[in-house]
């Protein structure tokens, strides 16, 4: 069997396998509802709200259902206007819950709690409407009152265009990131625990009669790989179906910053895990047991929770210093830069230095993964890195 044919097979096991289990599938399924439903939701809540029942004690006068119209429409909110013919009456109401508040005179009412937009709605209104009184009462004319309420605003200029998409590239680089993340420490652990079980029950010592270790190592990395791949898929297929049906008008630019992320996501997905994924596959190597993981898991780790803060940094503030070297390092640029480009940060010529650092990092790393990989698949019990680095010599 060629070594072509060796990886090939290996990685169609592992995949098959992994693809049918029940973690994997119950995993997928649960996020996929979560991300949808979860999209829903903010569409529900953004979109339509209920009018505010808002009631007044007496006949309100002839200008404040003009100046809650003016108010209600600066903060975006319907309301309801009501009247009660005695303060008791719109007690009860608020009481039952048919009204939120209500206005006696000058006096603002709440049952219990206050609601901010509510409350500056009716609180503006009713200033405005003292203003007017004490315009009324000084005799001044509309134009001195246009030049002492409205003067002239100072002349505005900027130096740079502001960006329109910044806050959705930031909320689309700490999705992303998150994303990124969880992907490759799942399916690097899928590989870890695969290692594991093949040493524990002597299933490598079967496969390794017919295929290297190197072949080994390399399918099992592979077709783990593609599952995640499909996983990702999946959820970038649910992400933009989401988006295409849900119409909010606050981020009208969504699905044309998403597909640069998800794309992005998914091709530094595949560079981050193939760094990291043997890695994984050499502290699998290493022990026997189910409860000796632990002590293992730790190496992969040491790169990827720095990545993962320095990532969620630069999806807010790309422009530090600590992220832009940090985007450019072996072992930090997969969860890092992919970040710093989603929030627009990053440009052409870094990206591609990137990329470069990290497959040349990631070739080095599997060097001496595989070596390890190699030394201590076929040790009992729990090896010690350097023993089988050194044991994959002789």
């Amino acid at each position: 069997m060629t070594a072509m044919r060796s990886i090939f097979a290996v990685a169609t096991r592992d995949f098959l396998q992994r693809a049918r289990s029940k973690a994997f599938l119950i995993t997928t399924a649960v996020v996929v509802l979560v991300l949808v439903g979860g999209g829903f939701l903010i569409a529900t809540f953004a979109g339509d709200q209920p009018a505010v029942g808002v009631g007044h004690v007496g006949t309100p006068p002839a200008a404040l259902s003009a100046l809650l119209d003016a108010s209600a429409e600066h903060f975006e909110l319907d309301y309801e206007l009501r009247e009660f013919e005695s303060r008791e009456a719109s007690e009860a109401a608020l009481v039952d819950g048919d009204i939120a508040v209500a206005i006696d005179g000058r006096t603002v009412v709440w049952q219990q709690e206050t609601s901010s937009l509510t409350n500056a709605m009716v609180t503006t209104a009713l200033q405005e409407l003292e203003r007017m009184d004490t315009i009324e009462s000084l005799g001044l004319s509309h134009s001195d009152v246009a030049q002492l309420l409205s003067p002239a605003p100072p002349a505005v200029e900027t130096l740079q265009e502001p960006d329109p998409e910044r806050g959705v590239r930031q909320g689309a680089a700490y999705a992303g990131t998150v994303v990124l993340f969880m992907s490759i420490v799942m399916f690097g652990q899928f590989v870890l625990l695969g290692v594991l079980e093949e040493k524990s029950n002597r299933v490598a010592e079967v496969v390794l009669s017919r295929v290297r270790p190197i072949e080994l190592l390399a399918g099992k990395v592979i077709g783990i790989g593609l599952l995640g791949m499909a996983q990702l898929v999946v959820l970038a297929a649910a992400a933009l179906t989401l988006v295409s049906i849900i119409d909010l008008a606050e981020l009208p630019n969504l699905s044309e910053v998403g597909i640069p992320v998800i794309l992005g996501v998914v091709g530094w997905y595949v560079l981050g895990y193939a760094f990291y994924s043997v890695l994984y596959a050499a502290a699998g190597s290493l022990v026997s047991r189910q409860e000796d993981v632990q002590g293992v898991g730790w190496i992969p780790m040491i790169g990827l929770v720095p990545s993962y803060l320095l990532a969620t940094l630069a999806s807010q503030t790309p422009d530090l210093p600590i992220i832009k070297i940090g985007s450019m390092l072996p072992a930090l640029a997969p969860l890092v830069m992919p970040a710093r480009y989603a929030a627009g940060d990053a440009a052409a010529w870094e990206v591609g230095v990137a990329i470069l650092v990290t497959v040349v990092s990631t070739y080095l790393v599997i060097l001496f993964a595989a070596r390890v990989y190699r030394g201590g698949i076929l040790r009992t019990g729990r090896a010690k890195l350097r023993d089988a680095y050194r044991g994959a010599a002789v």
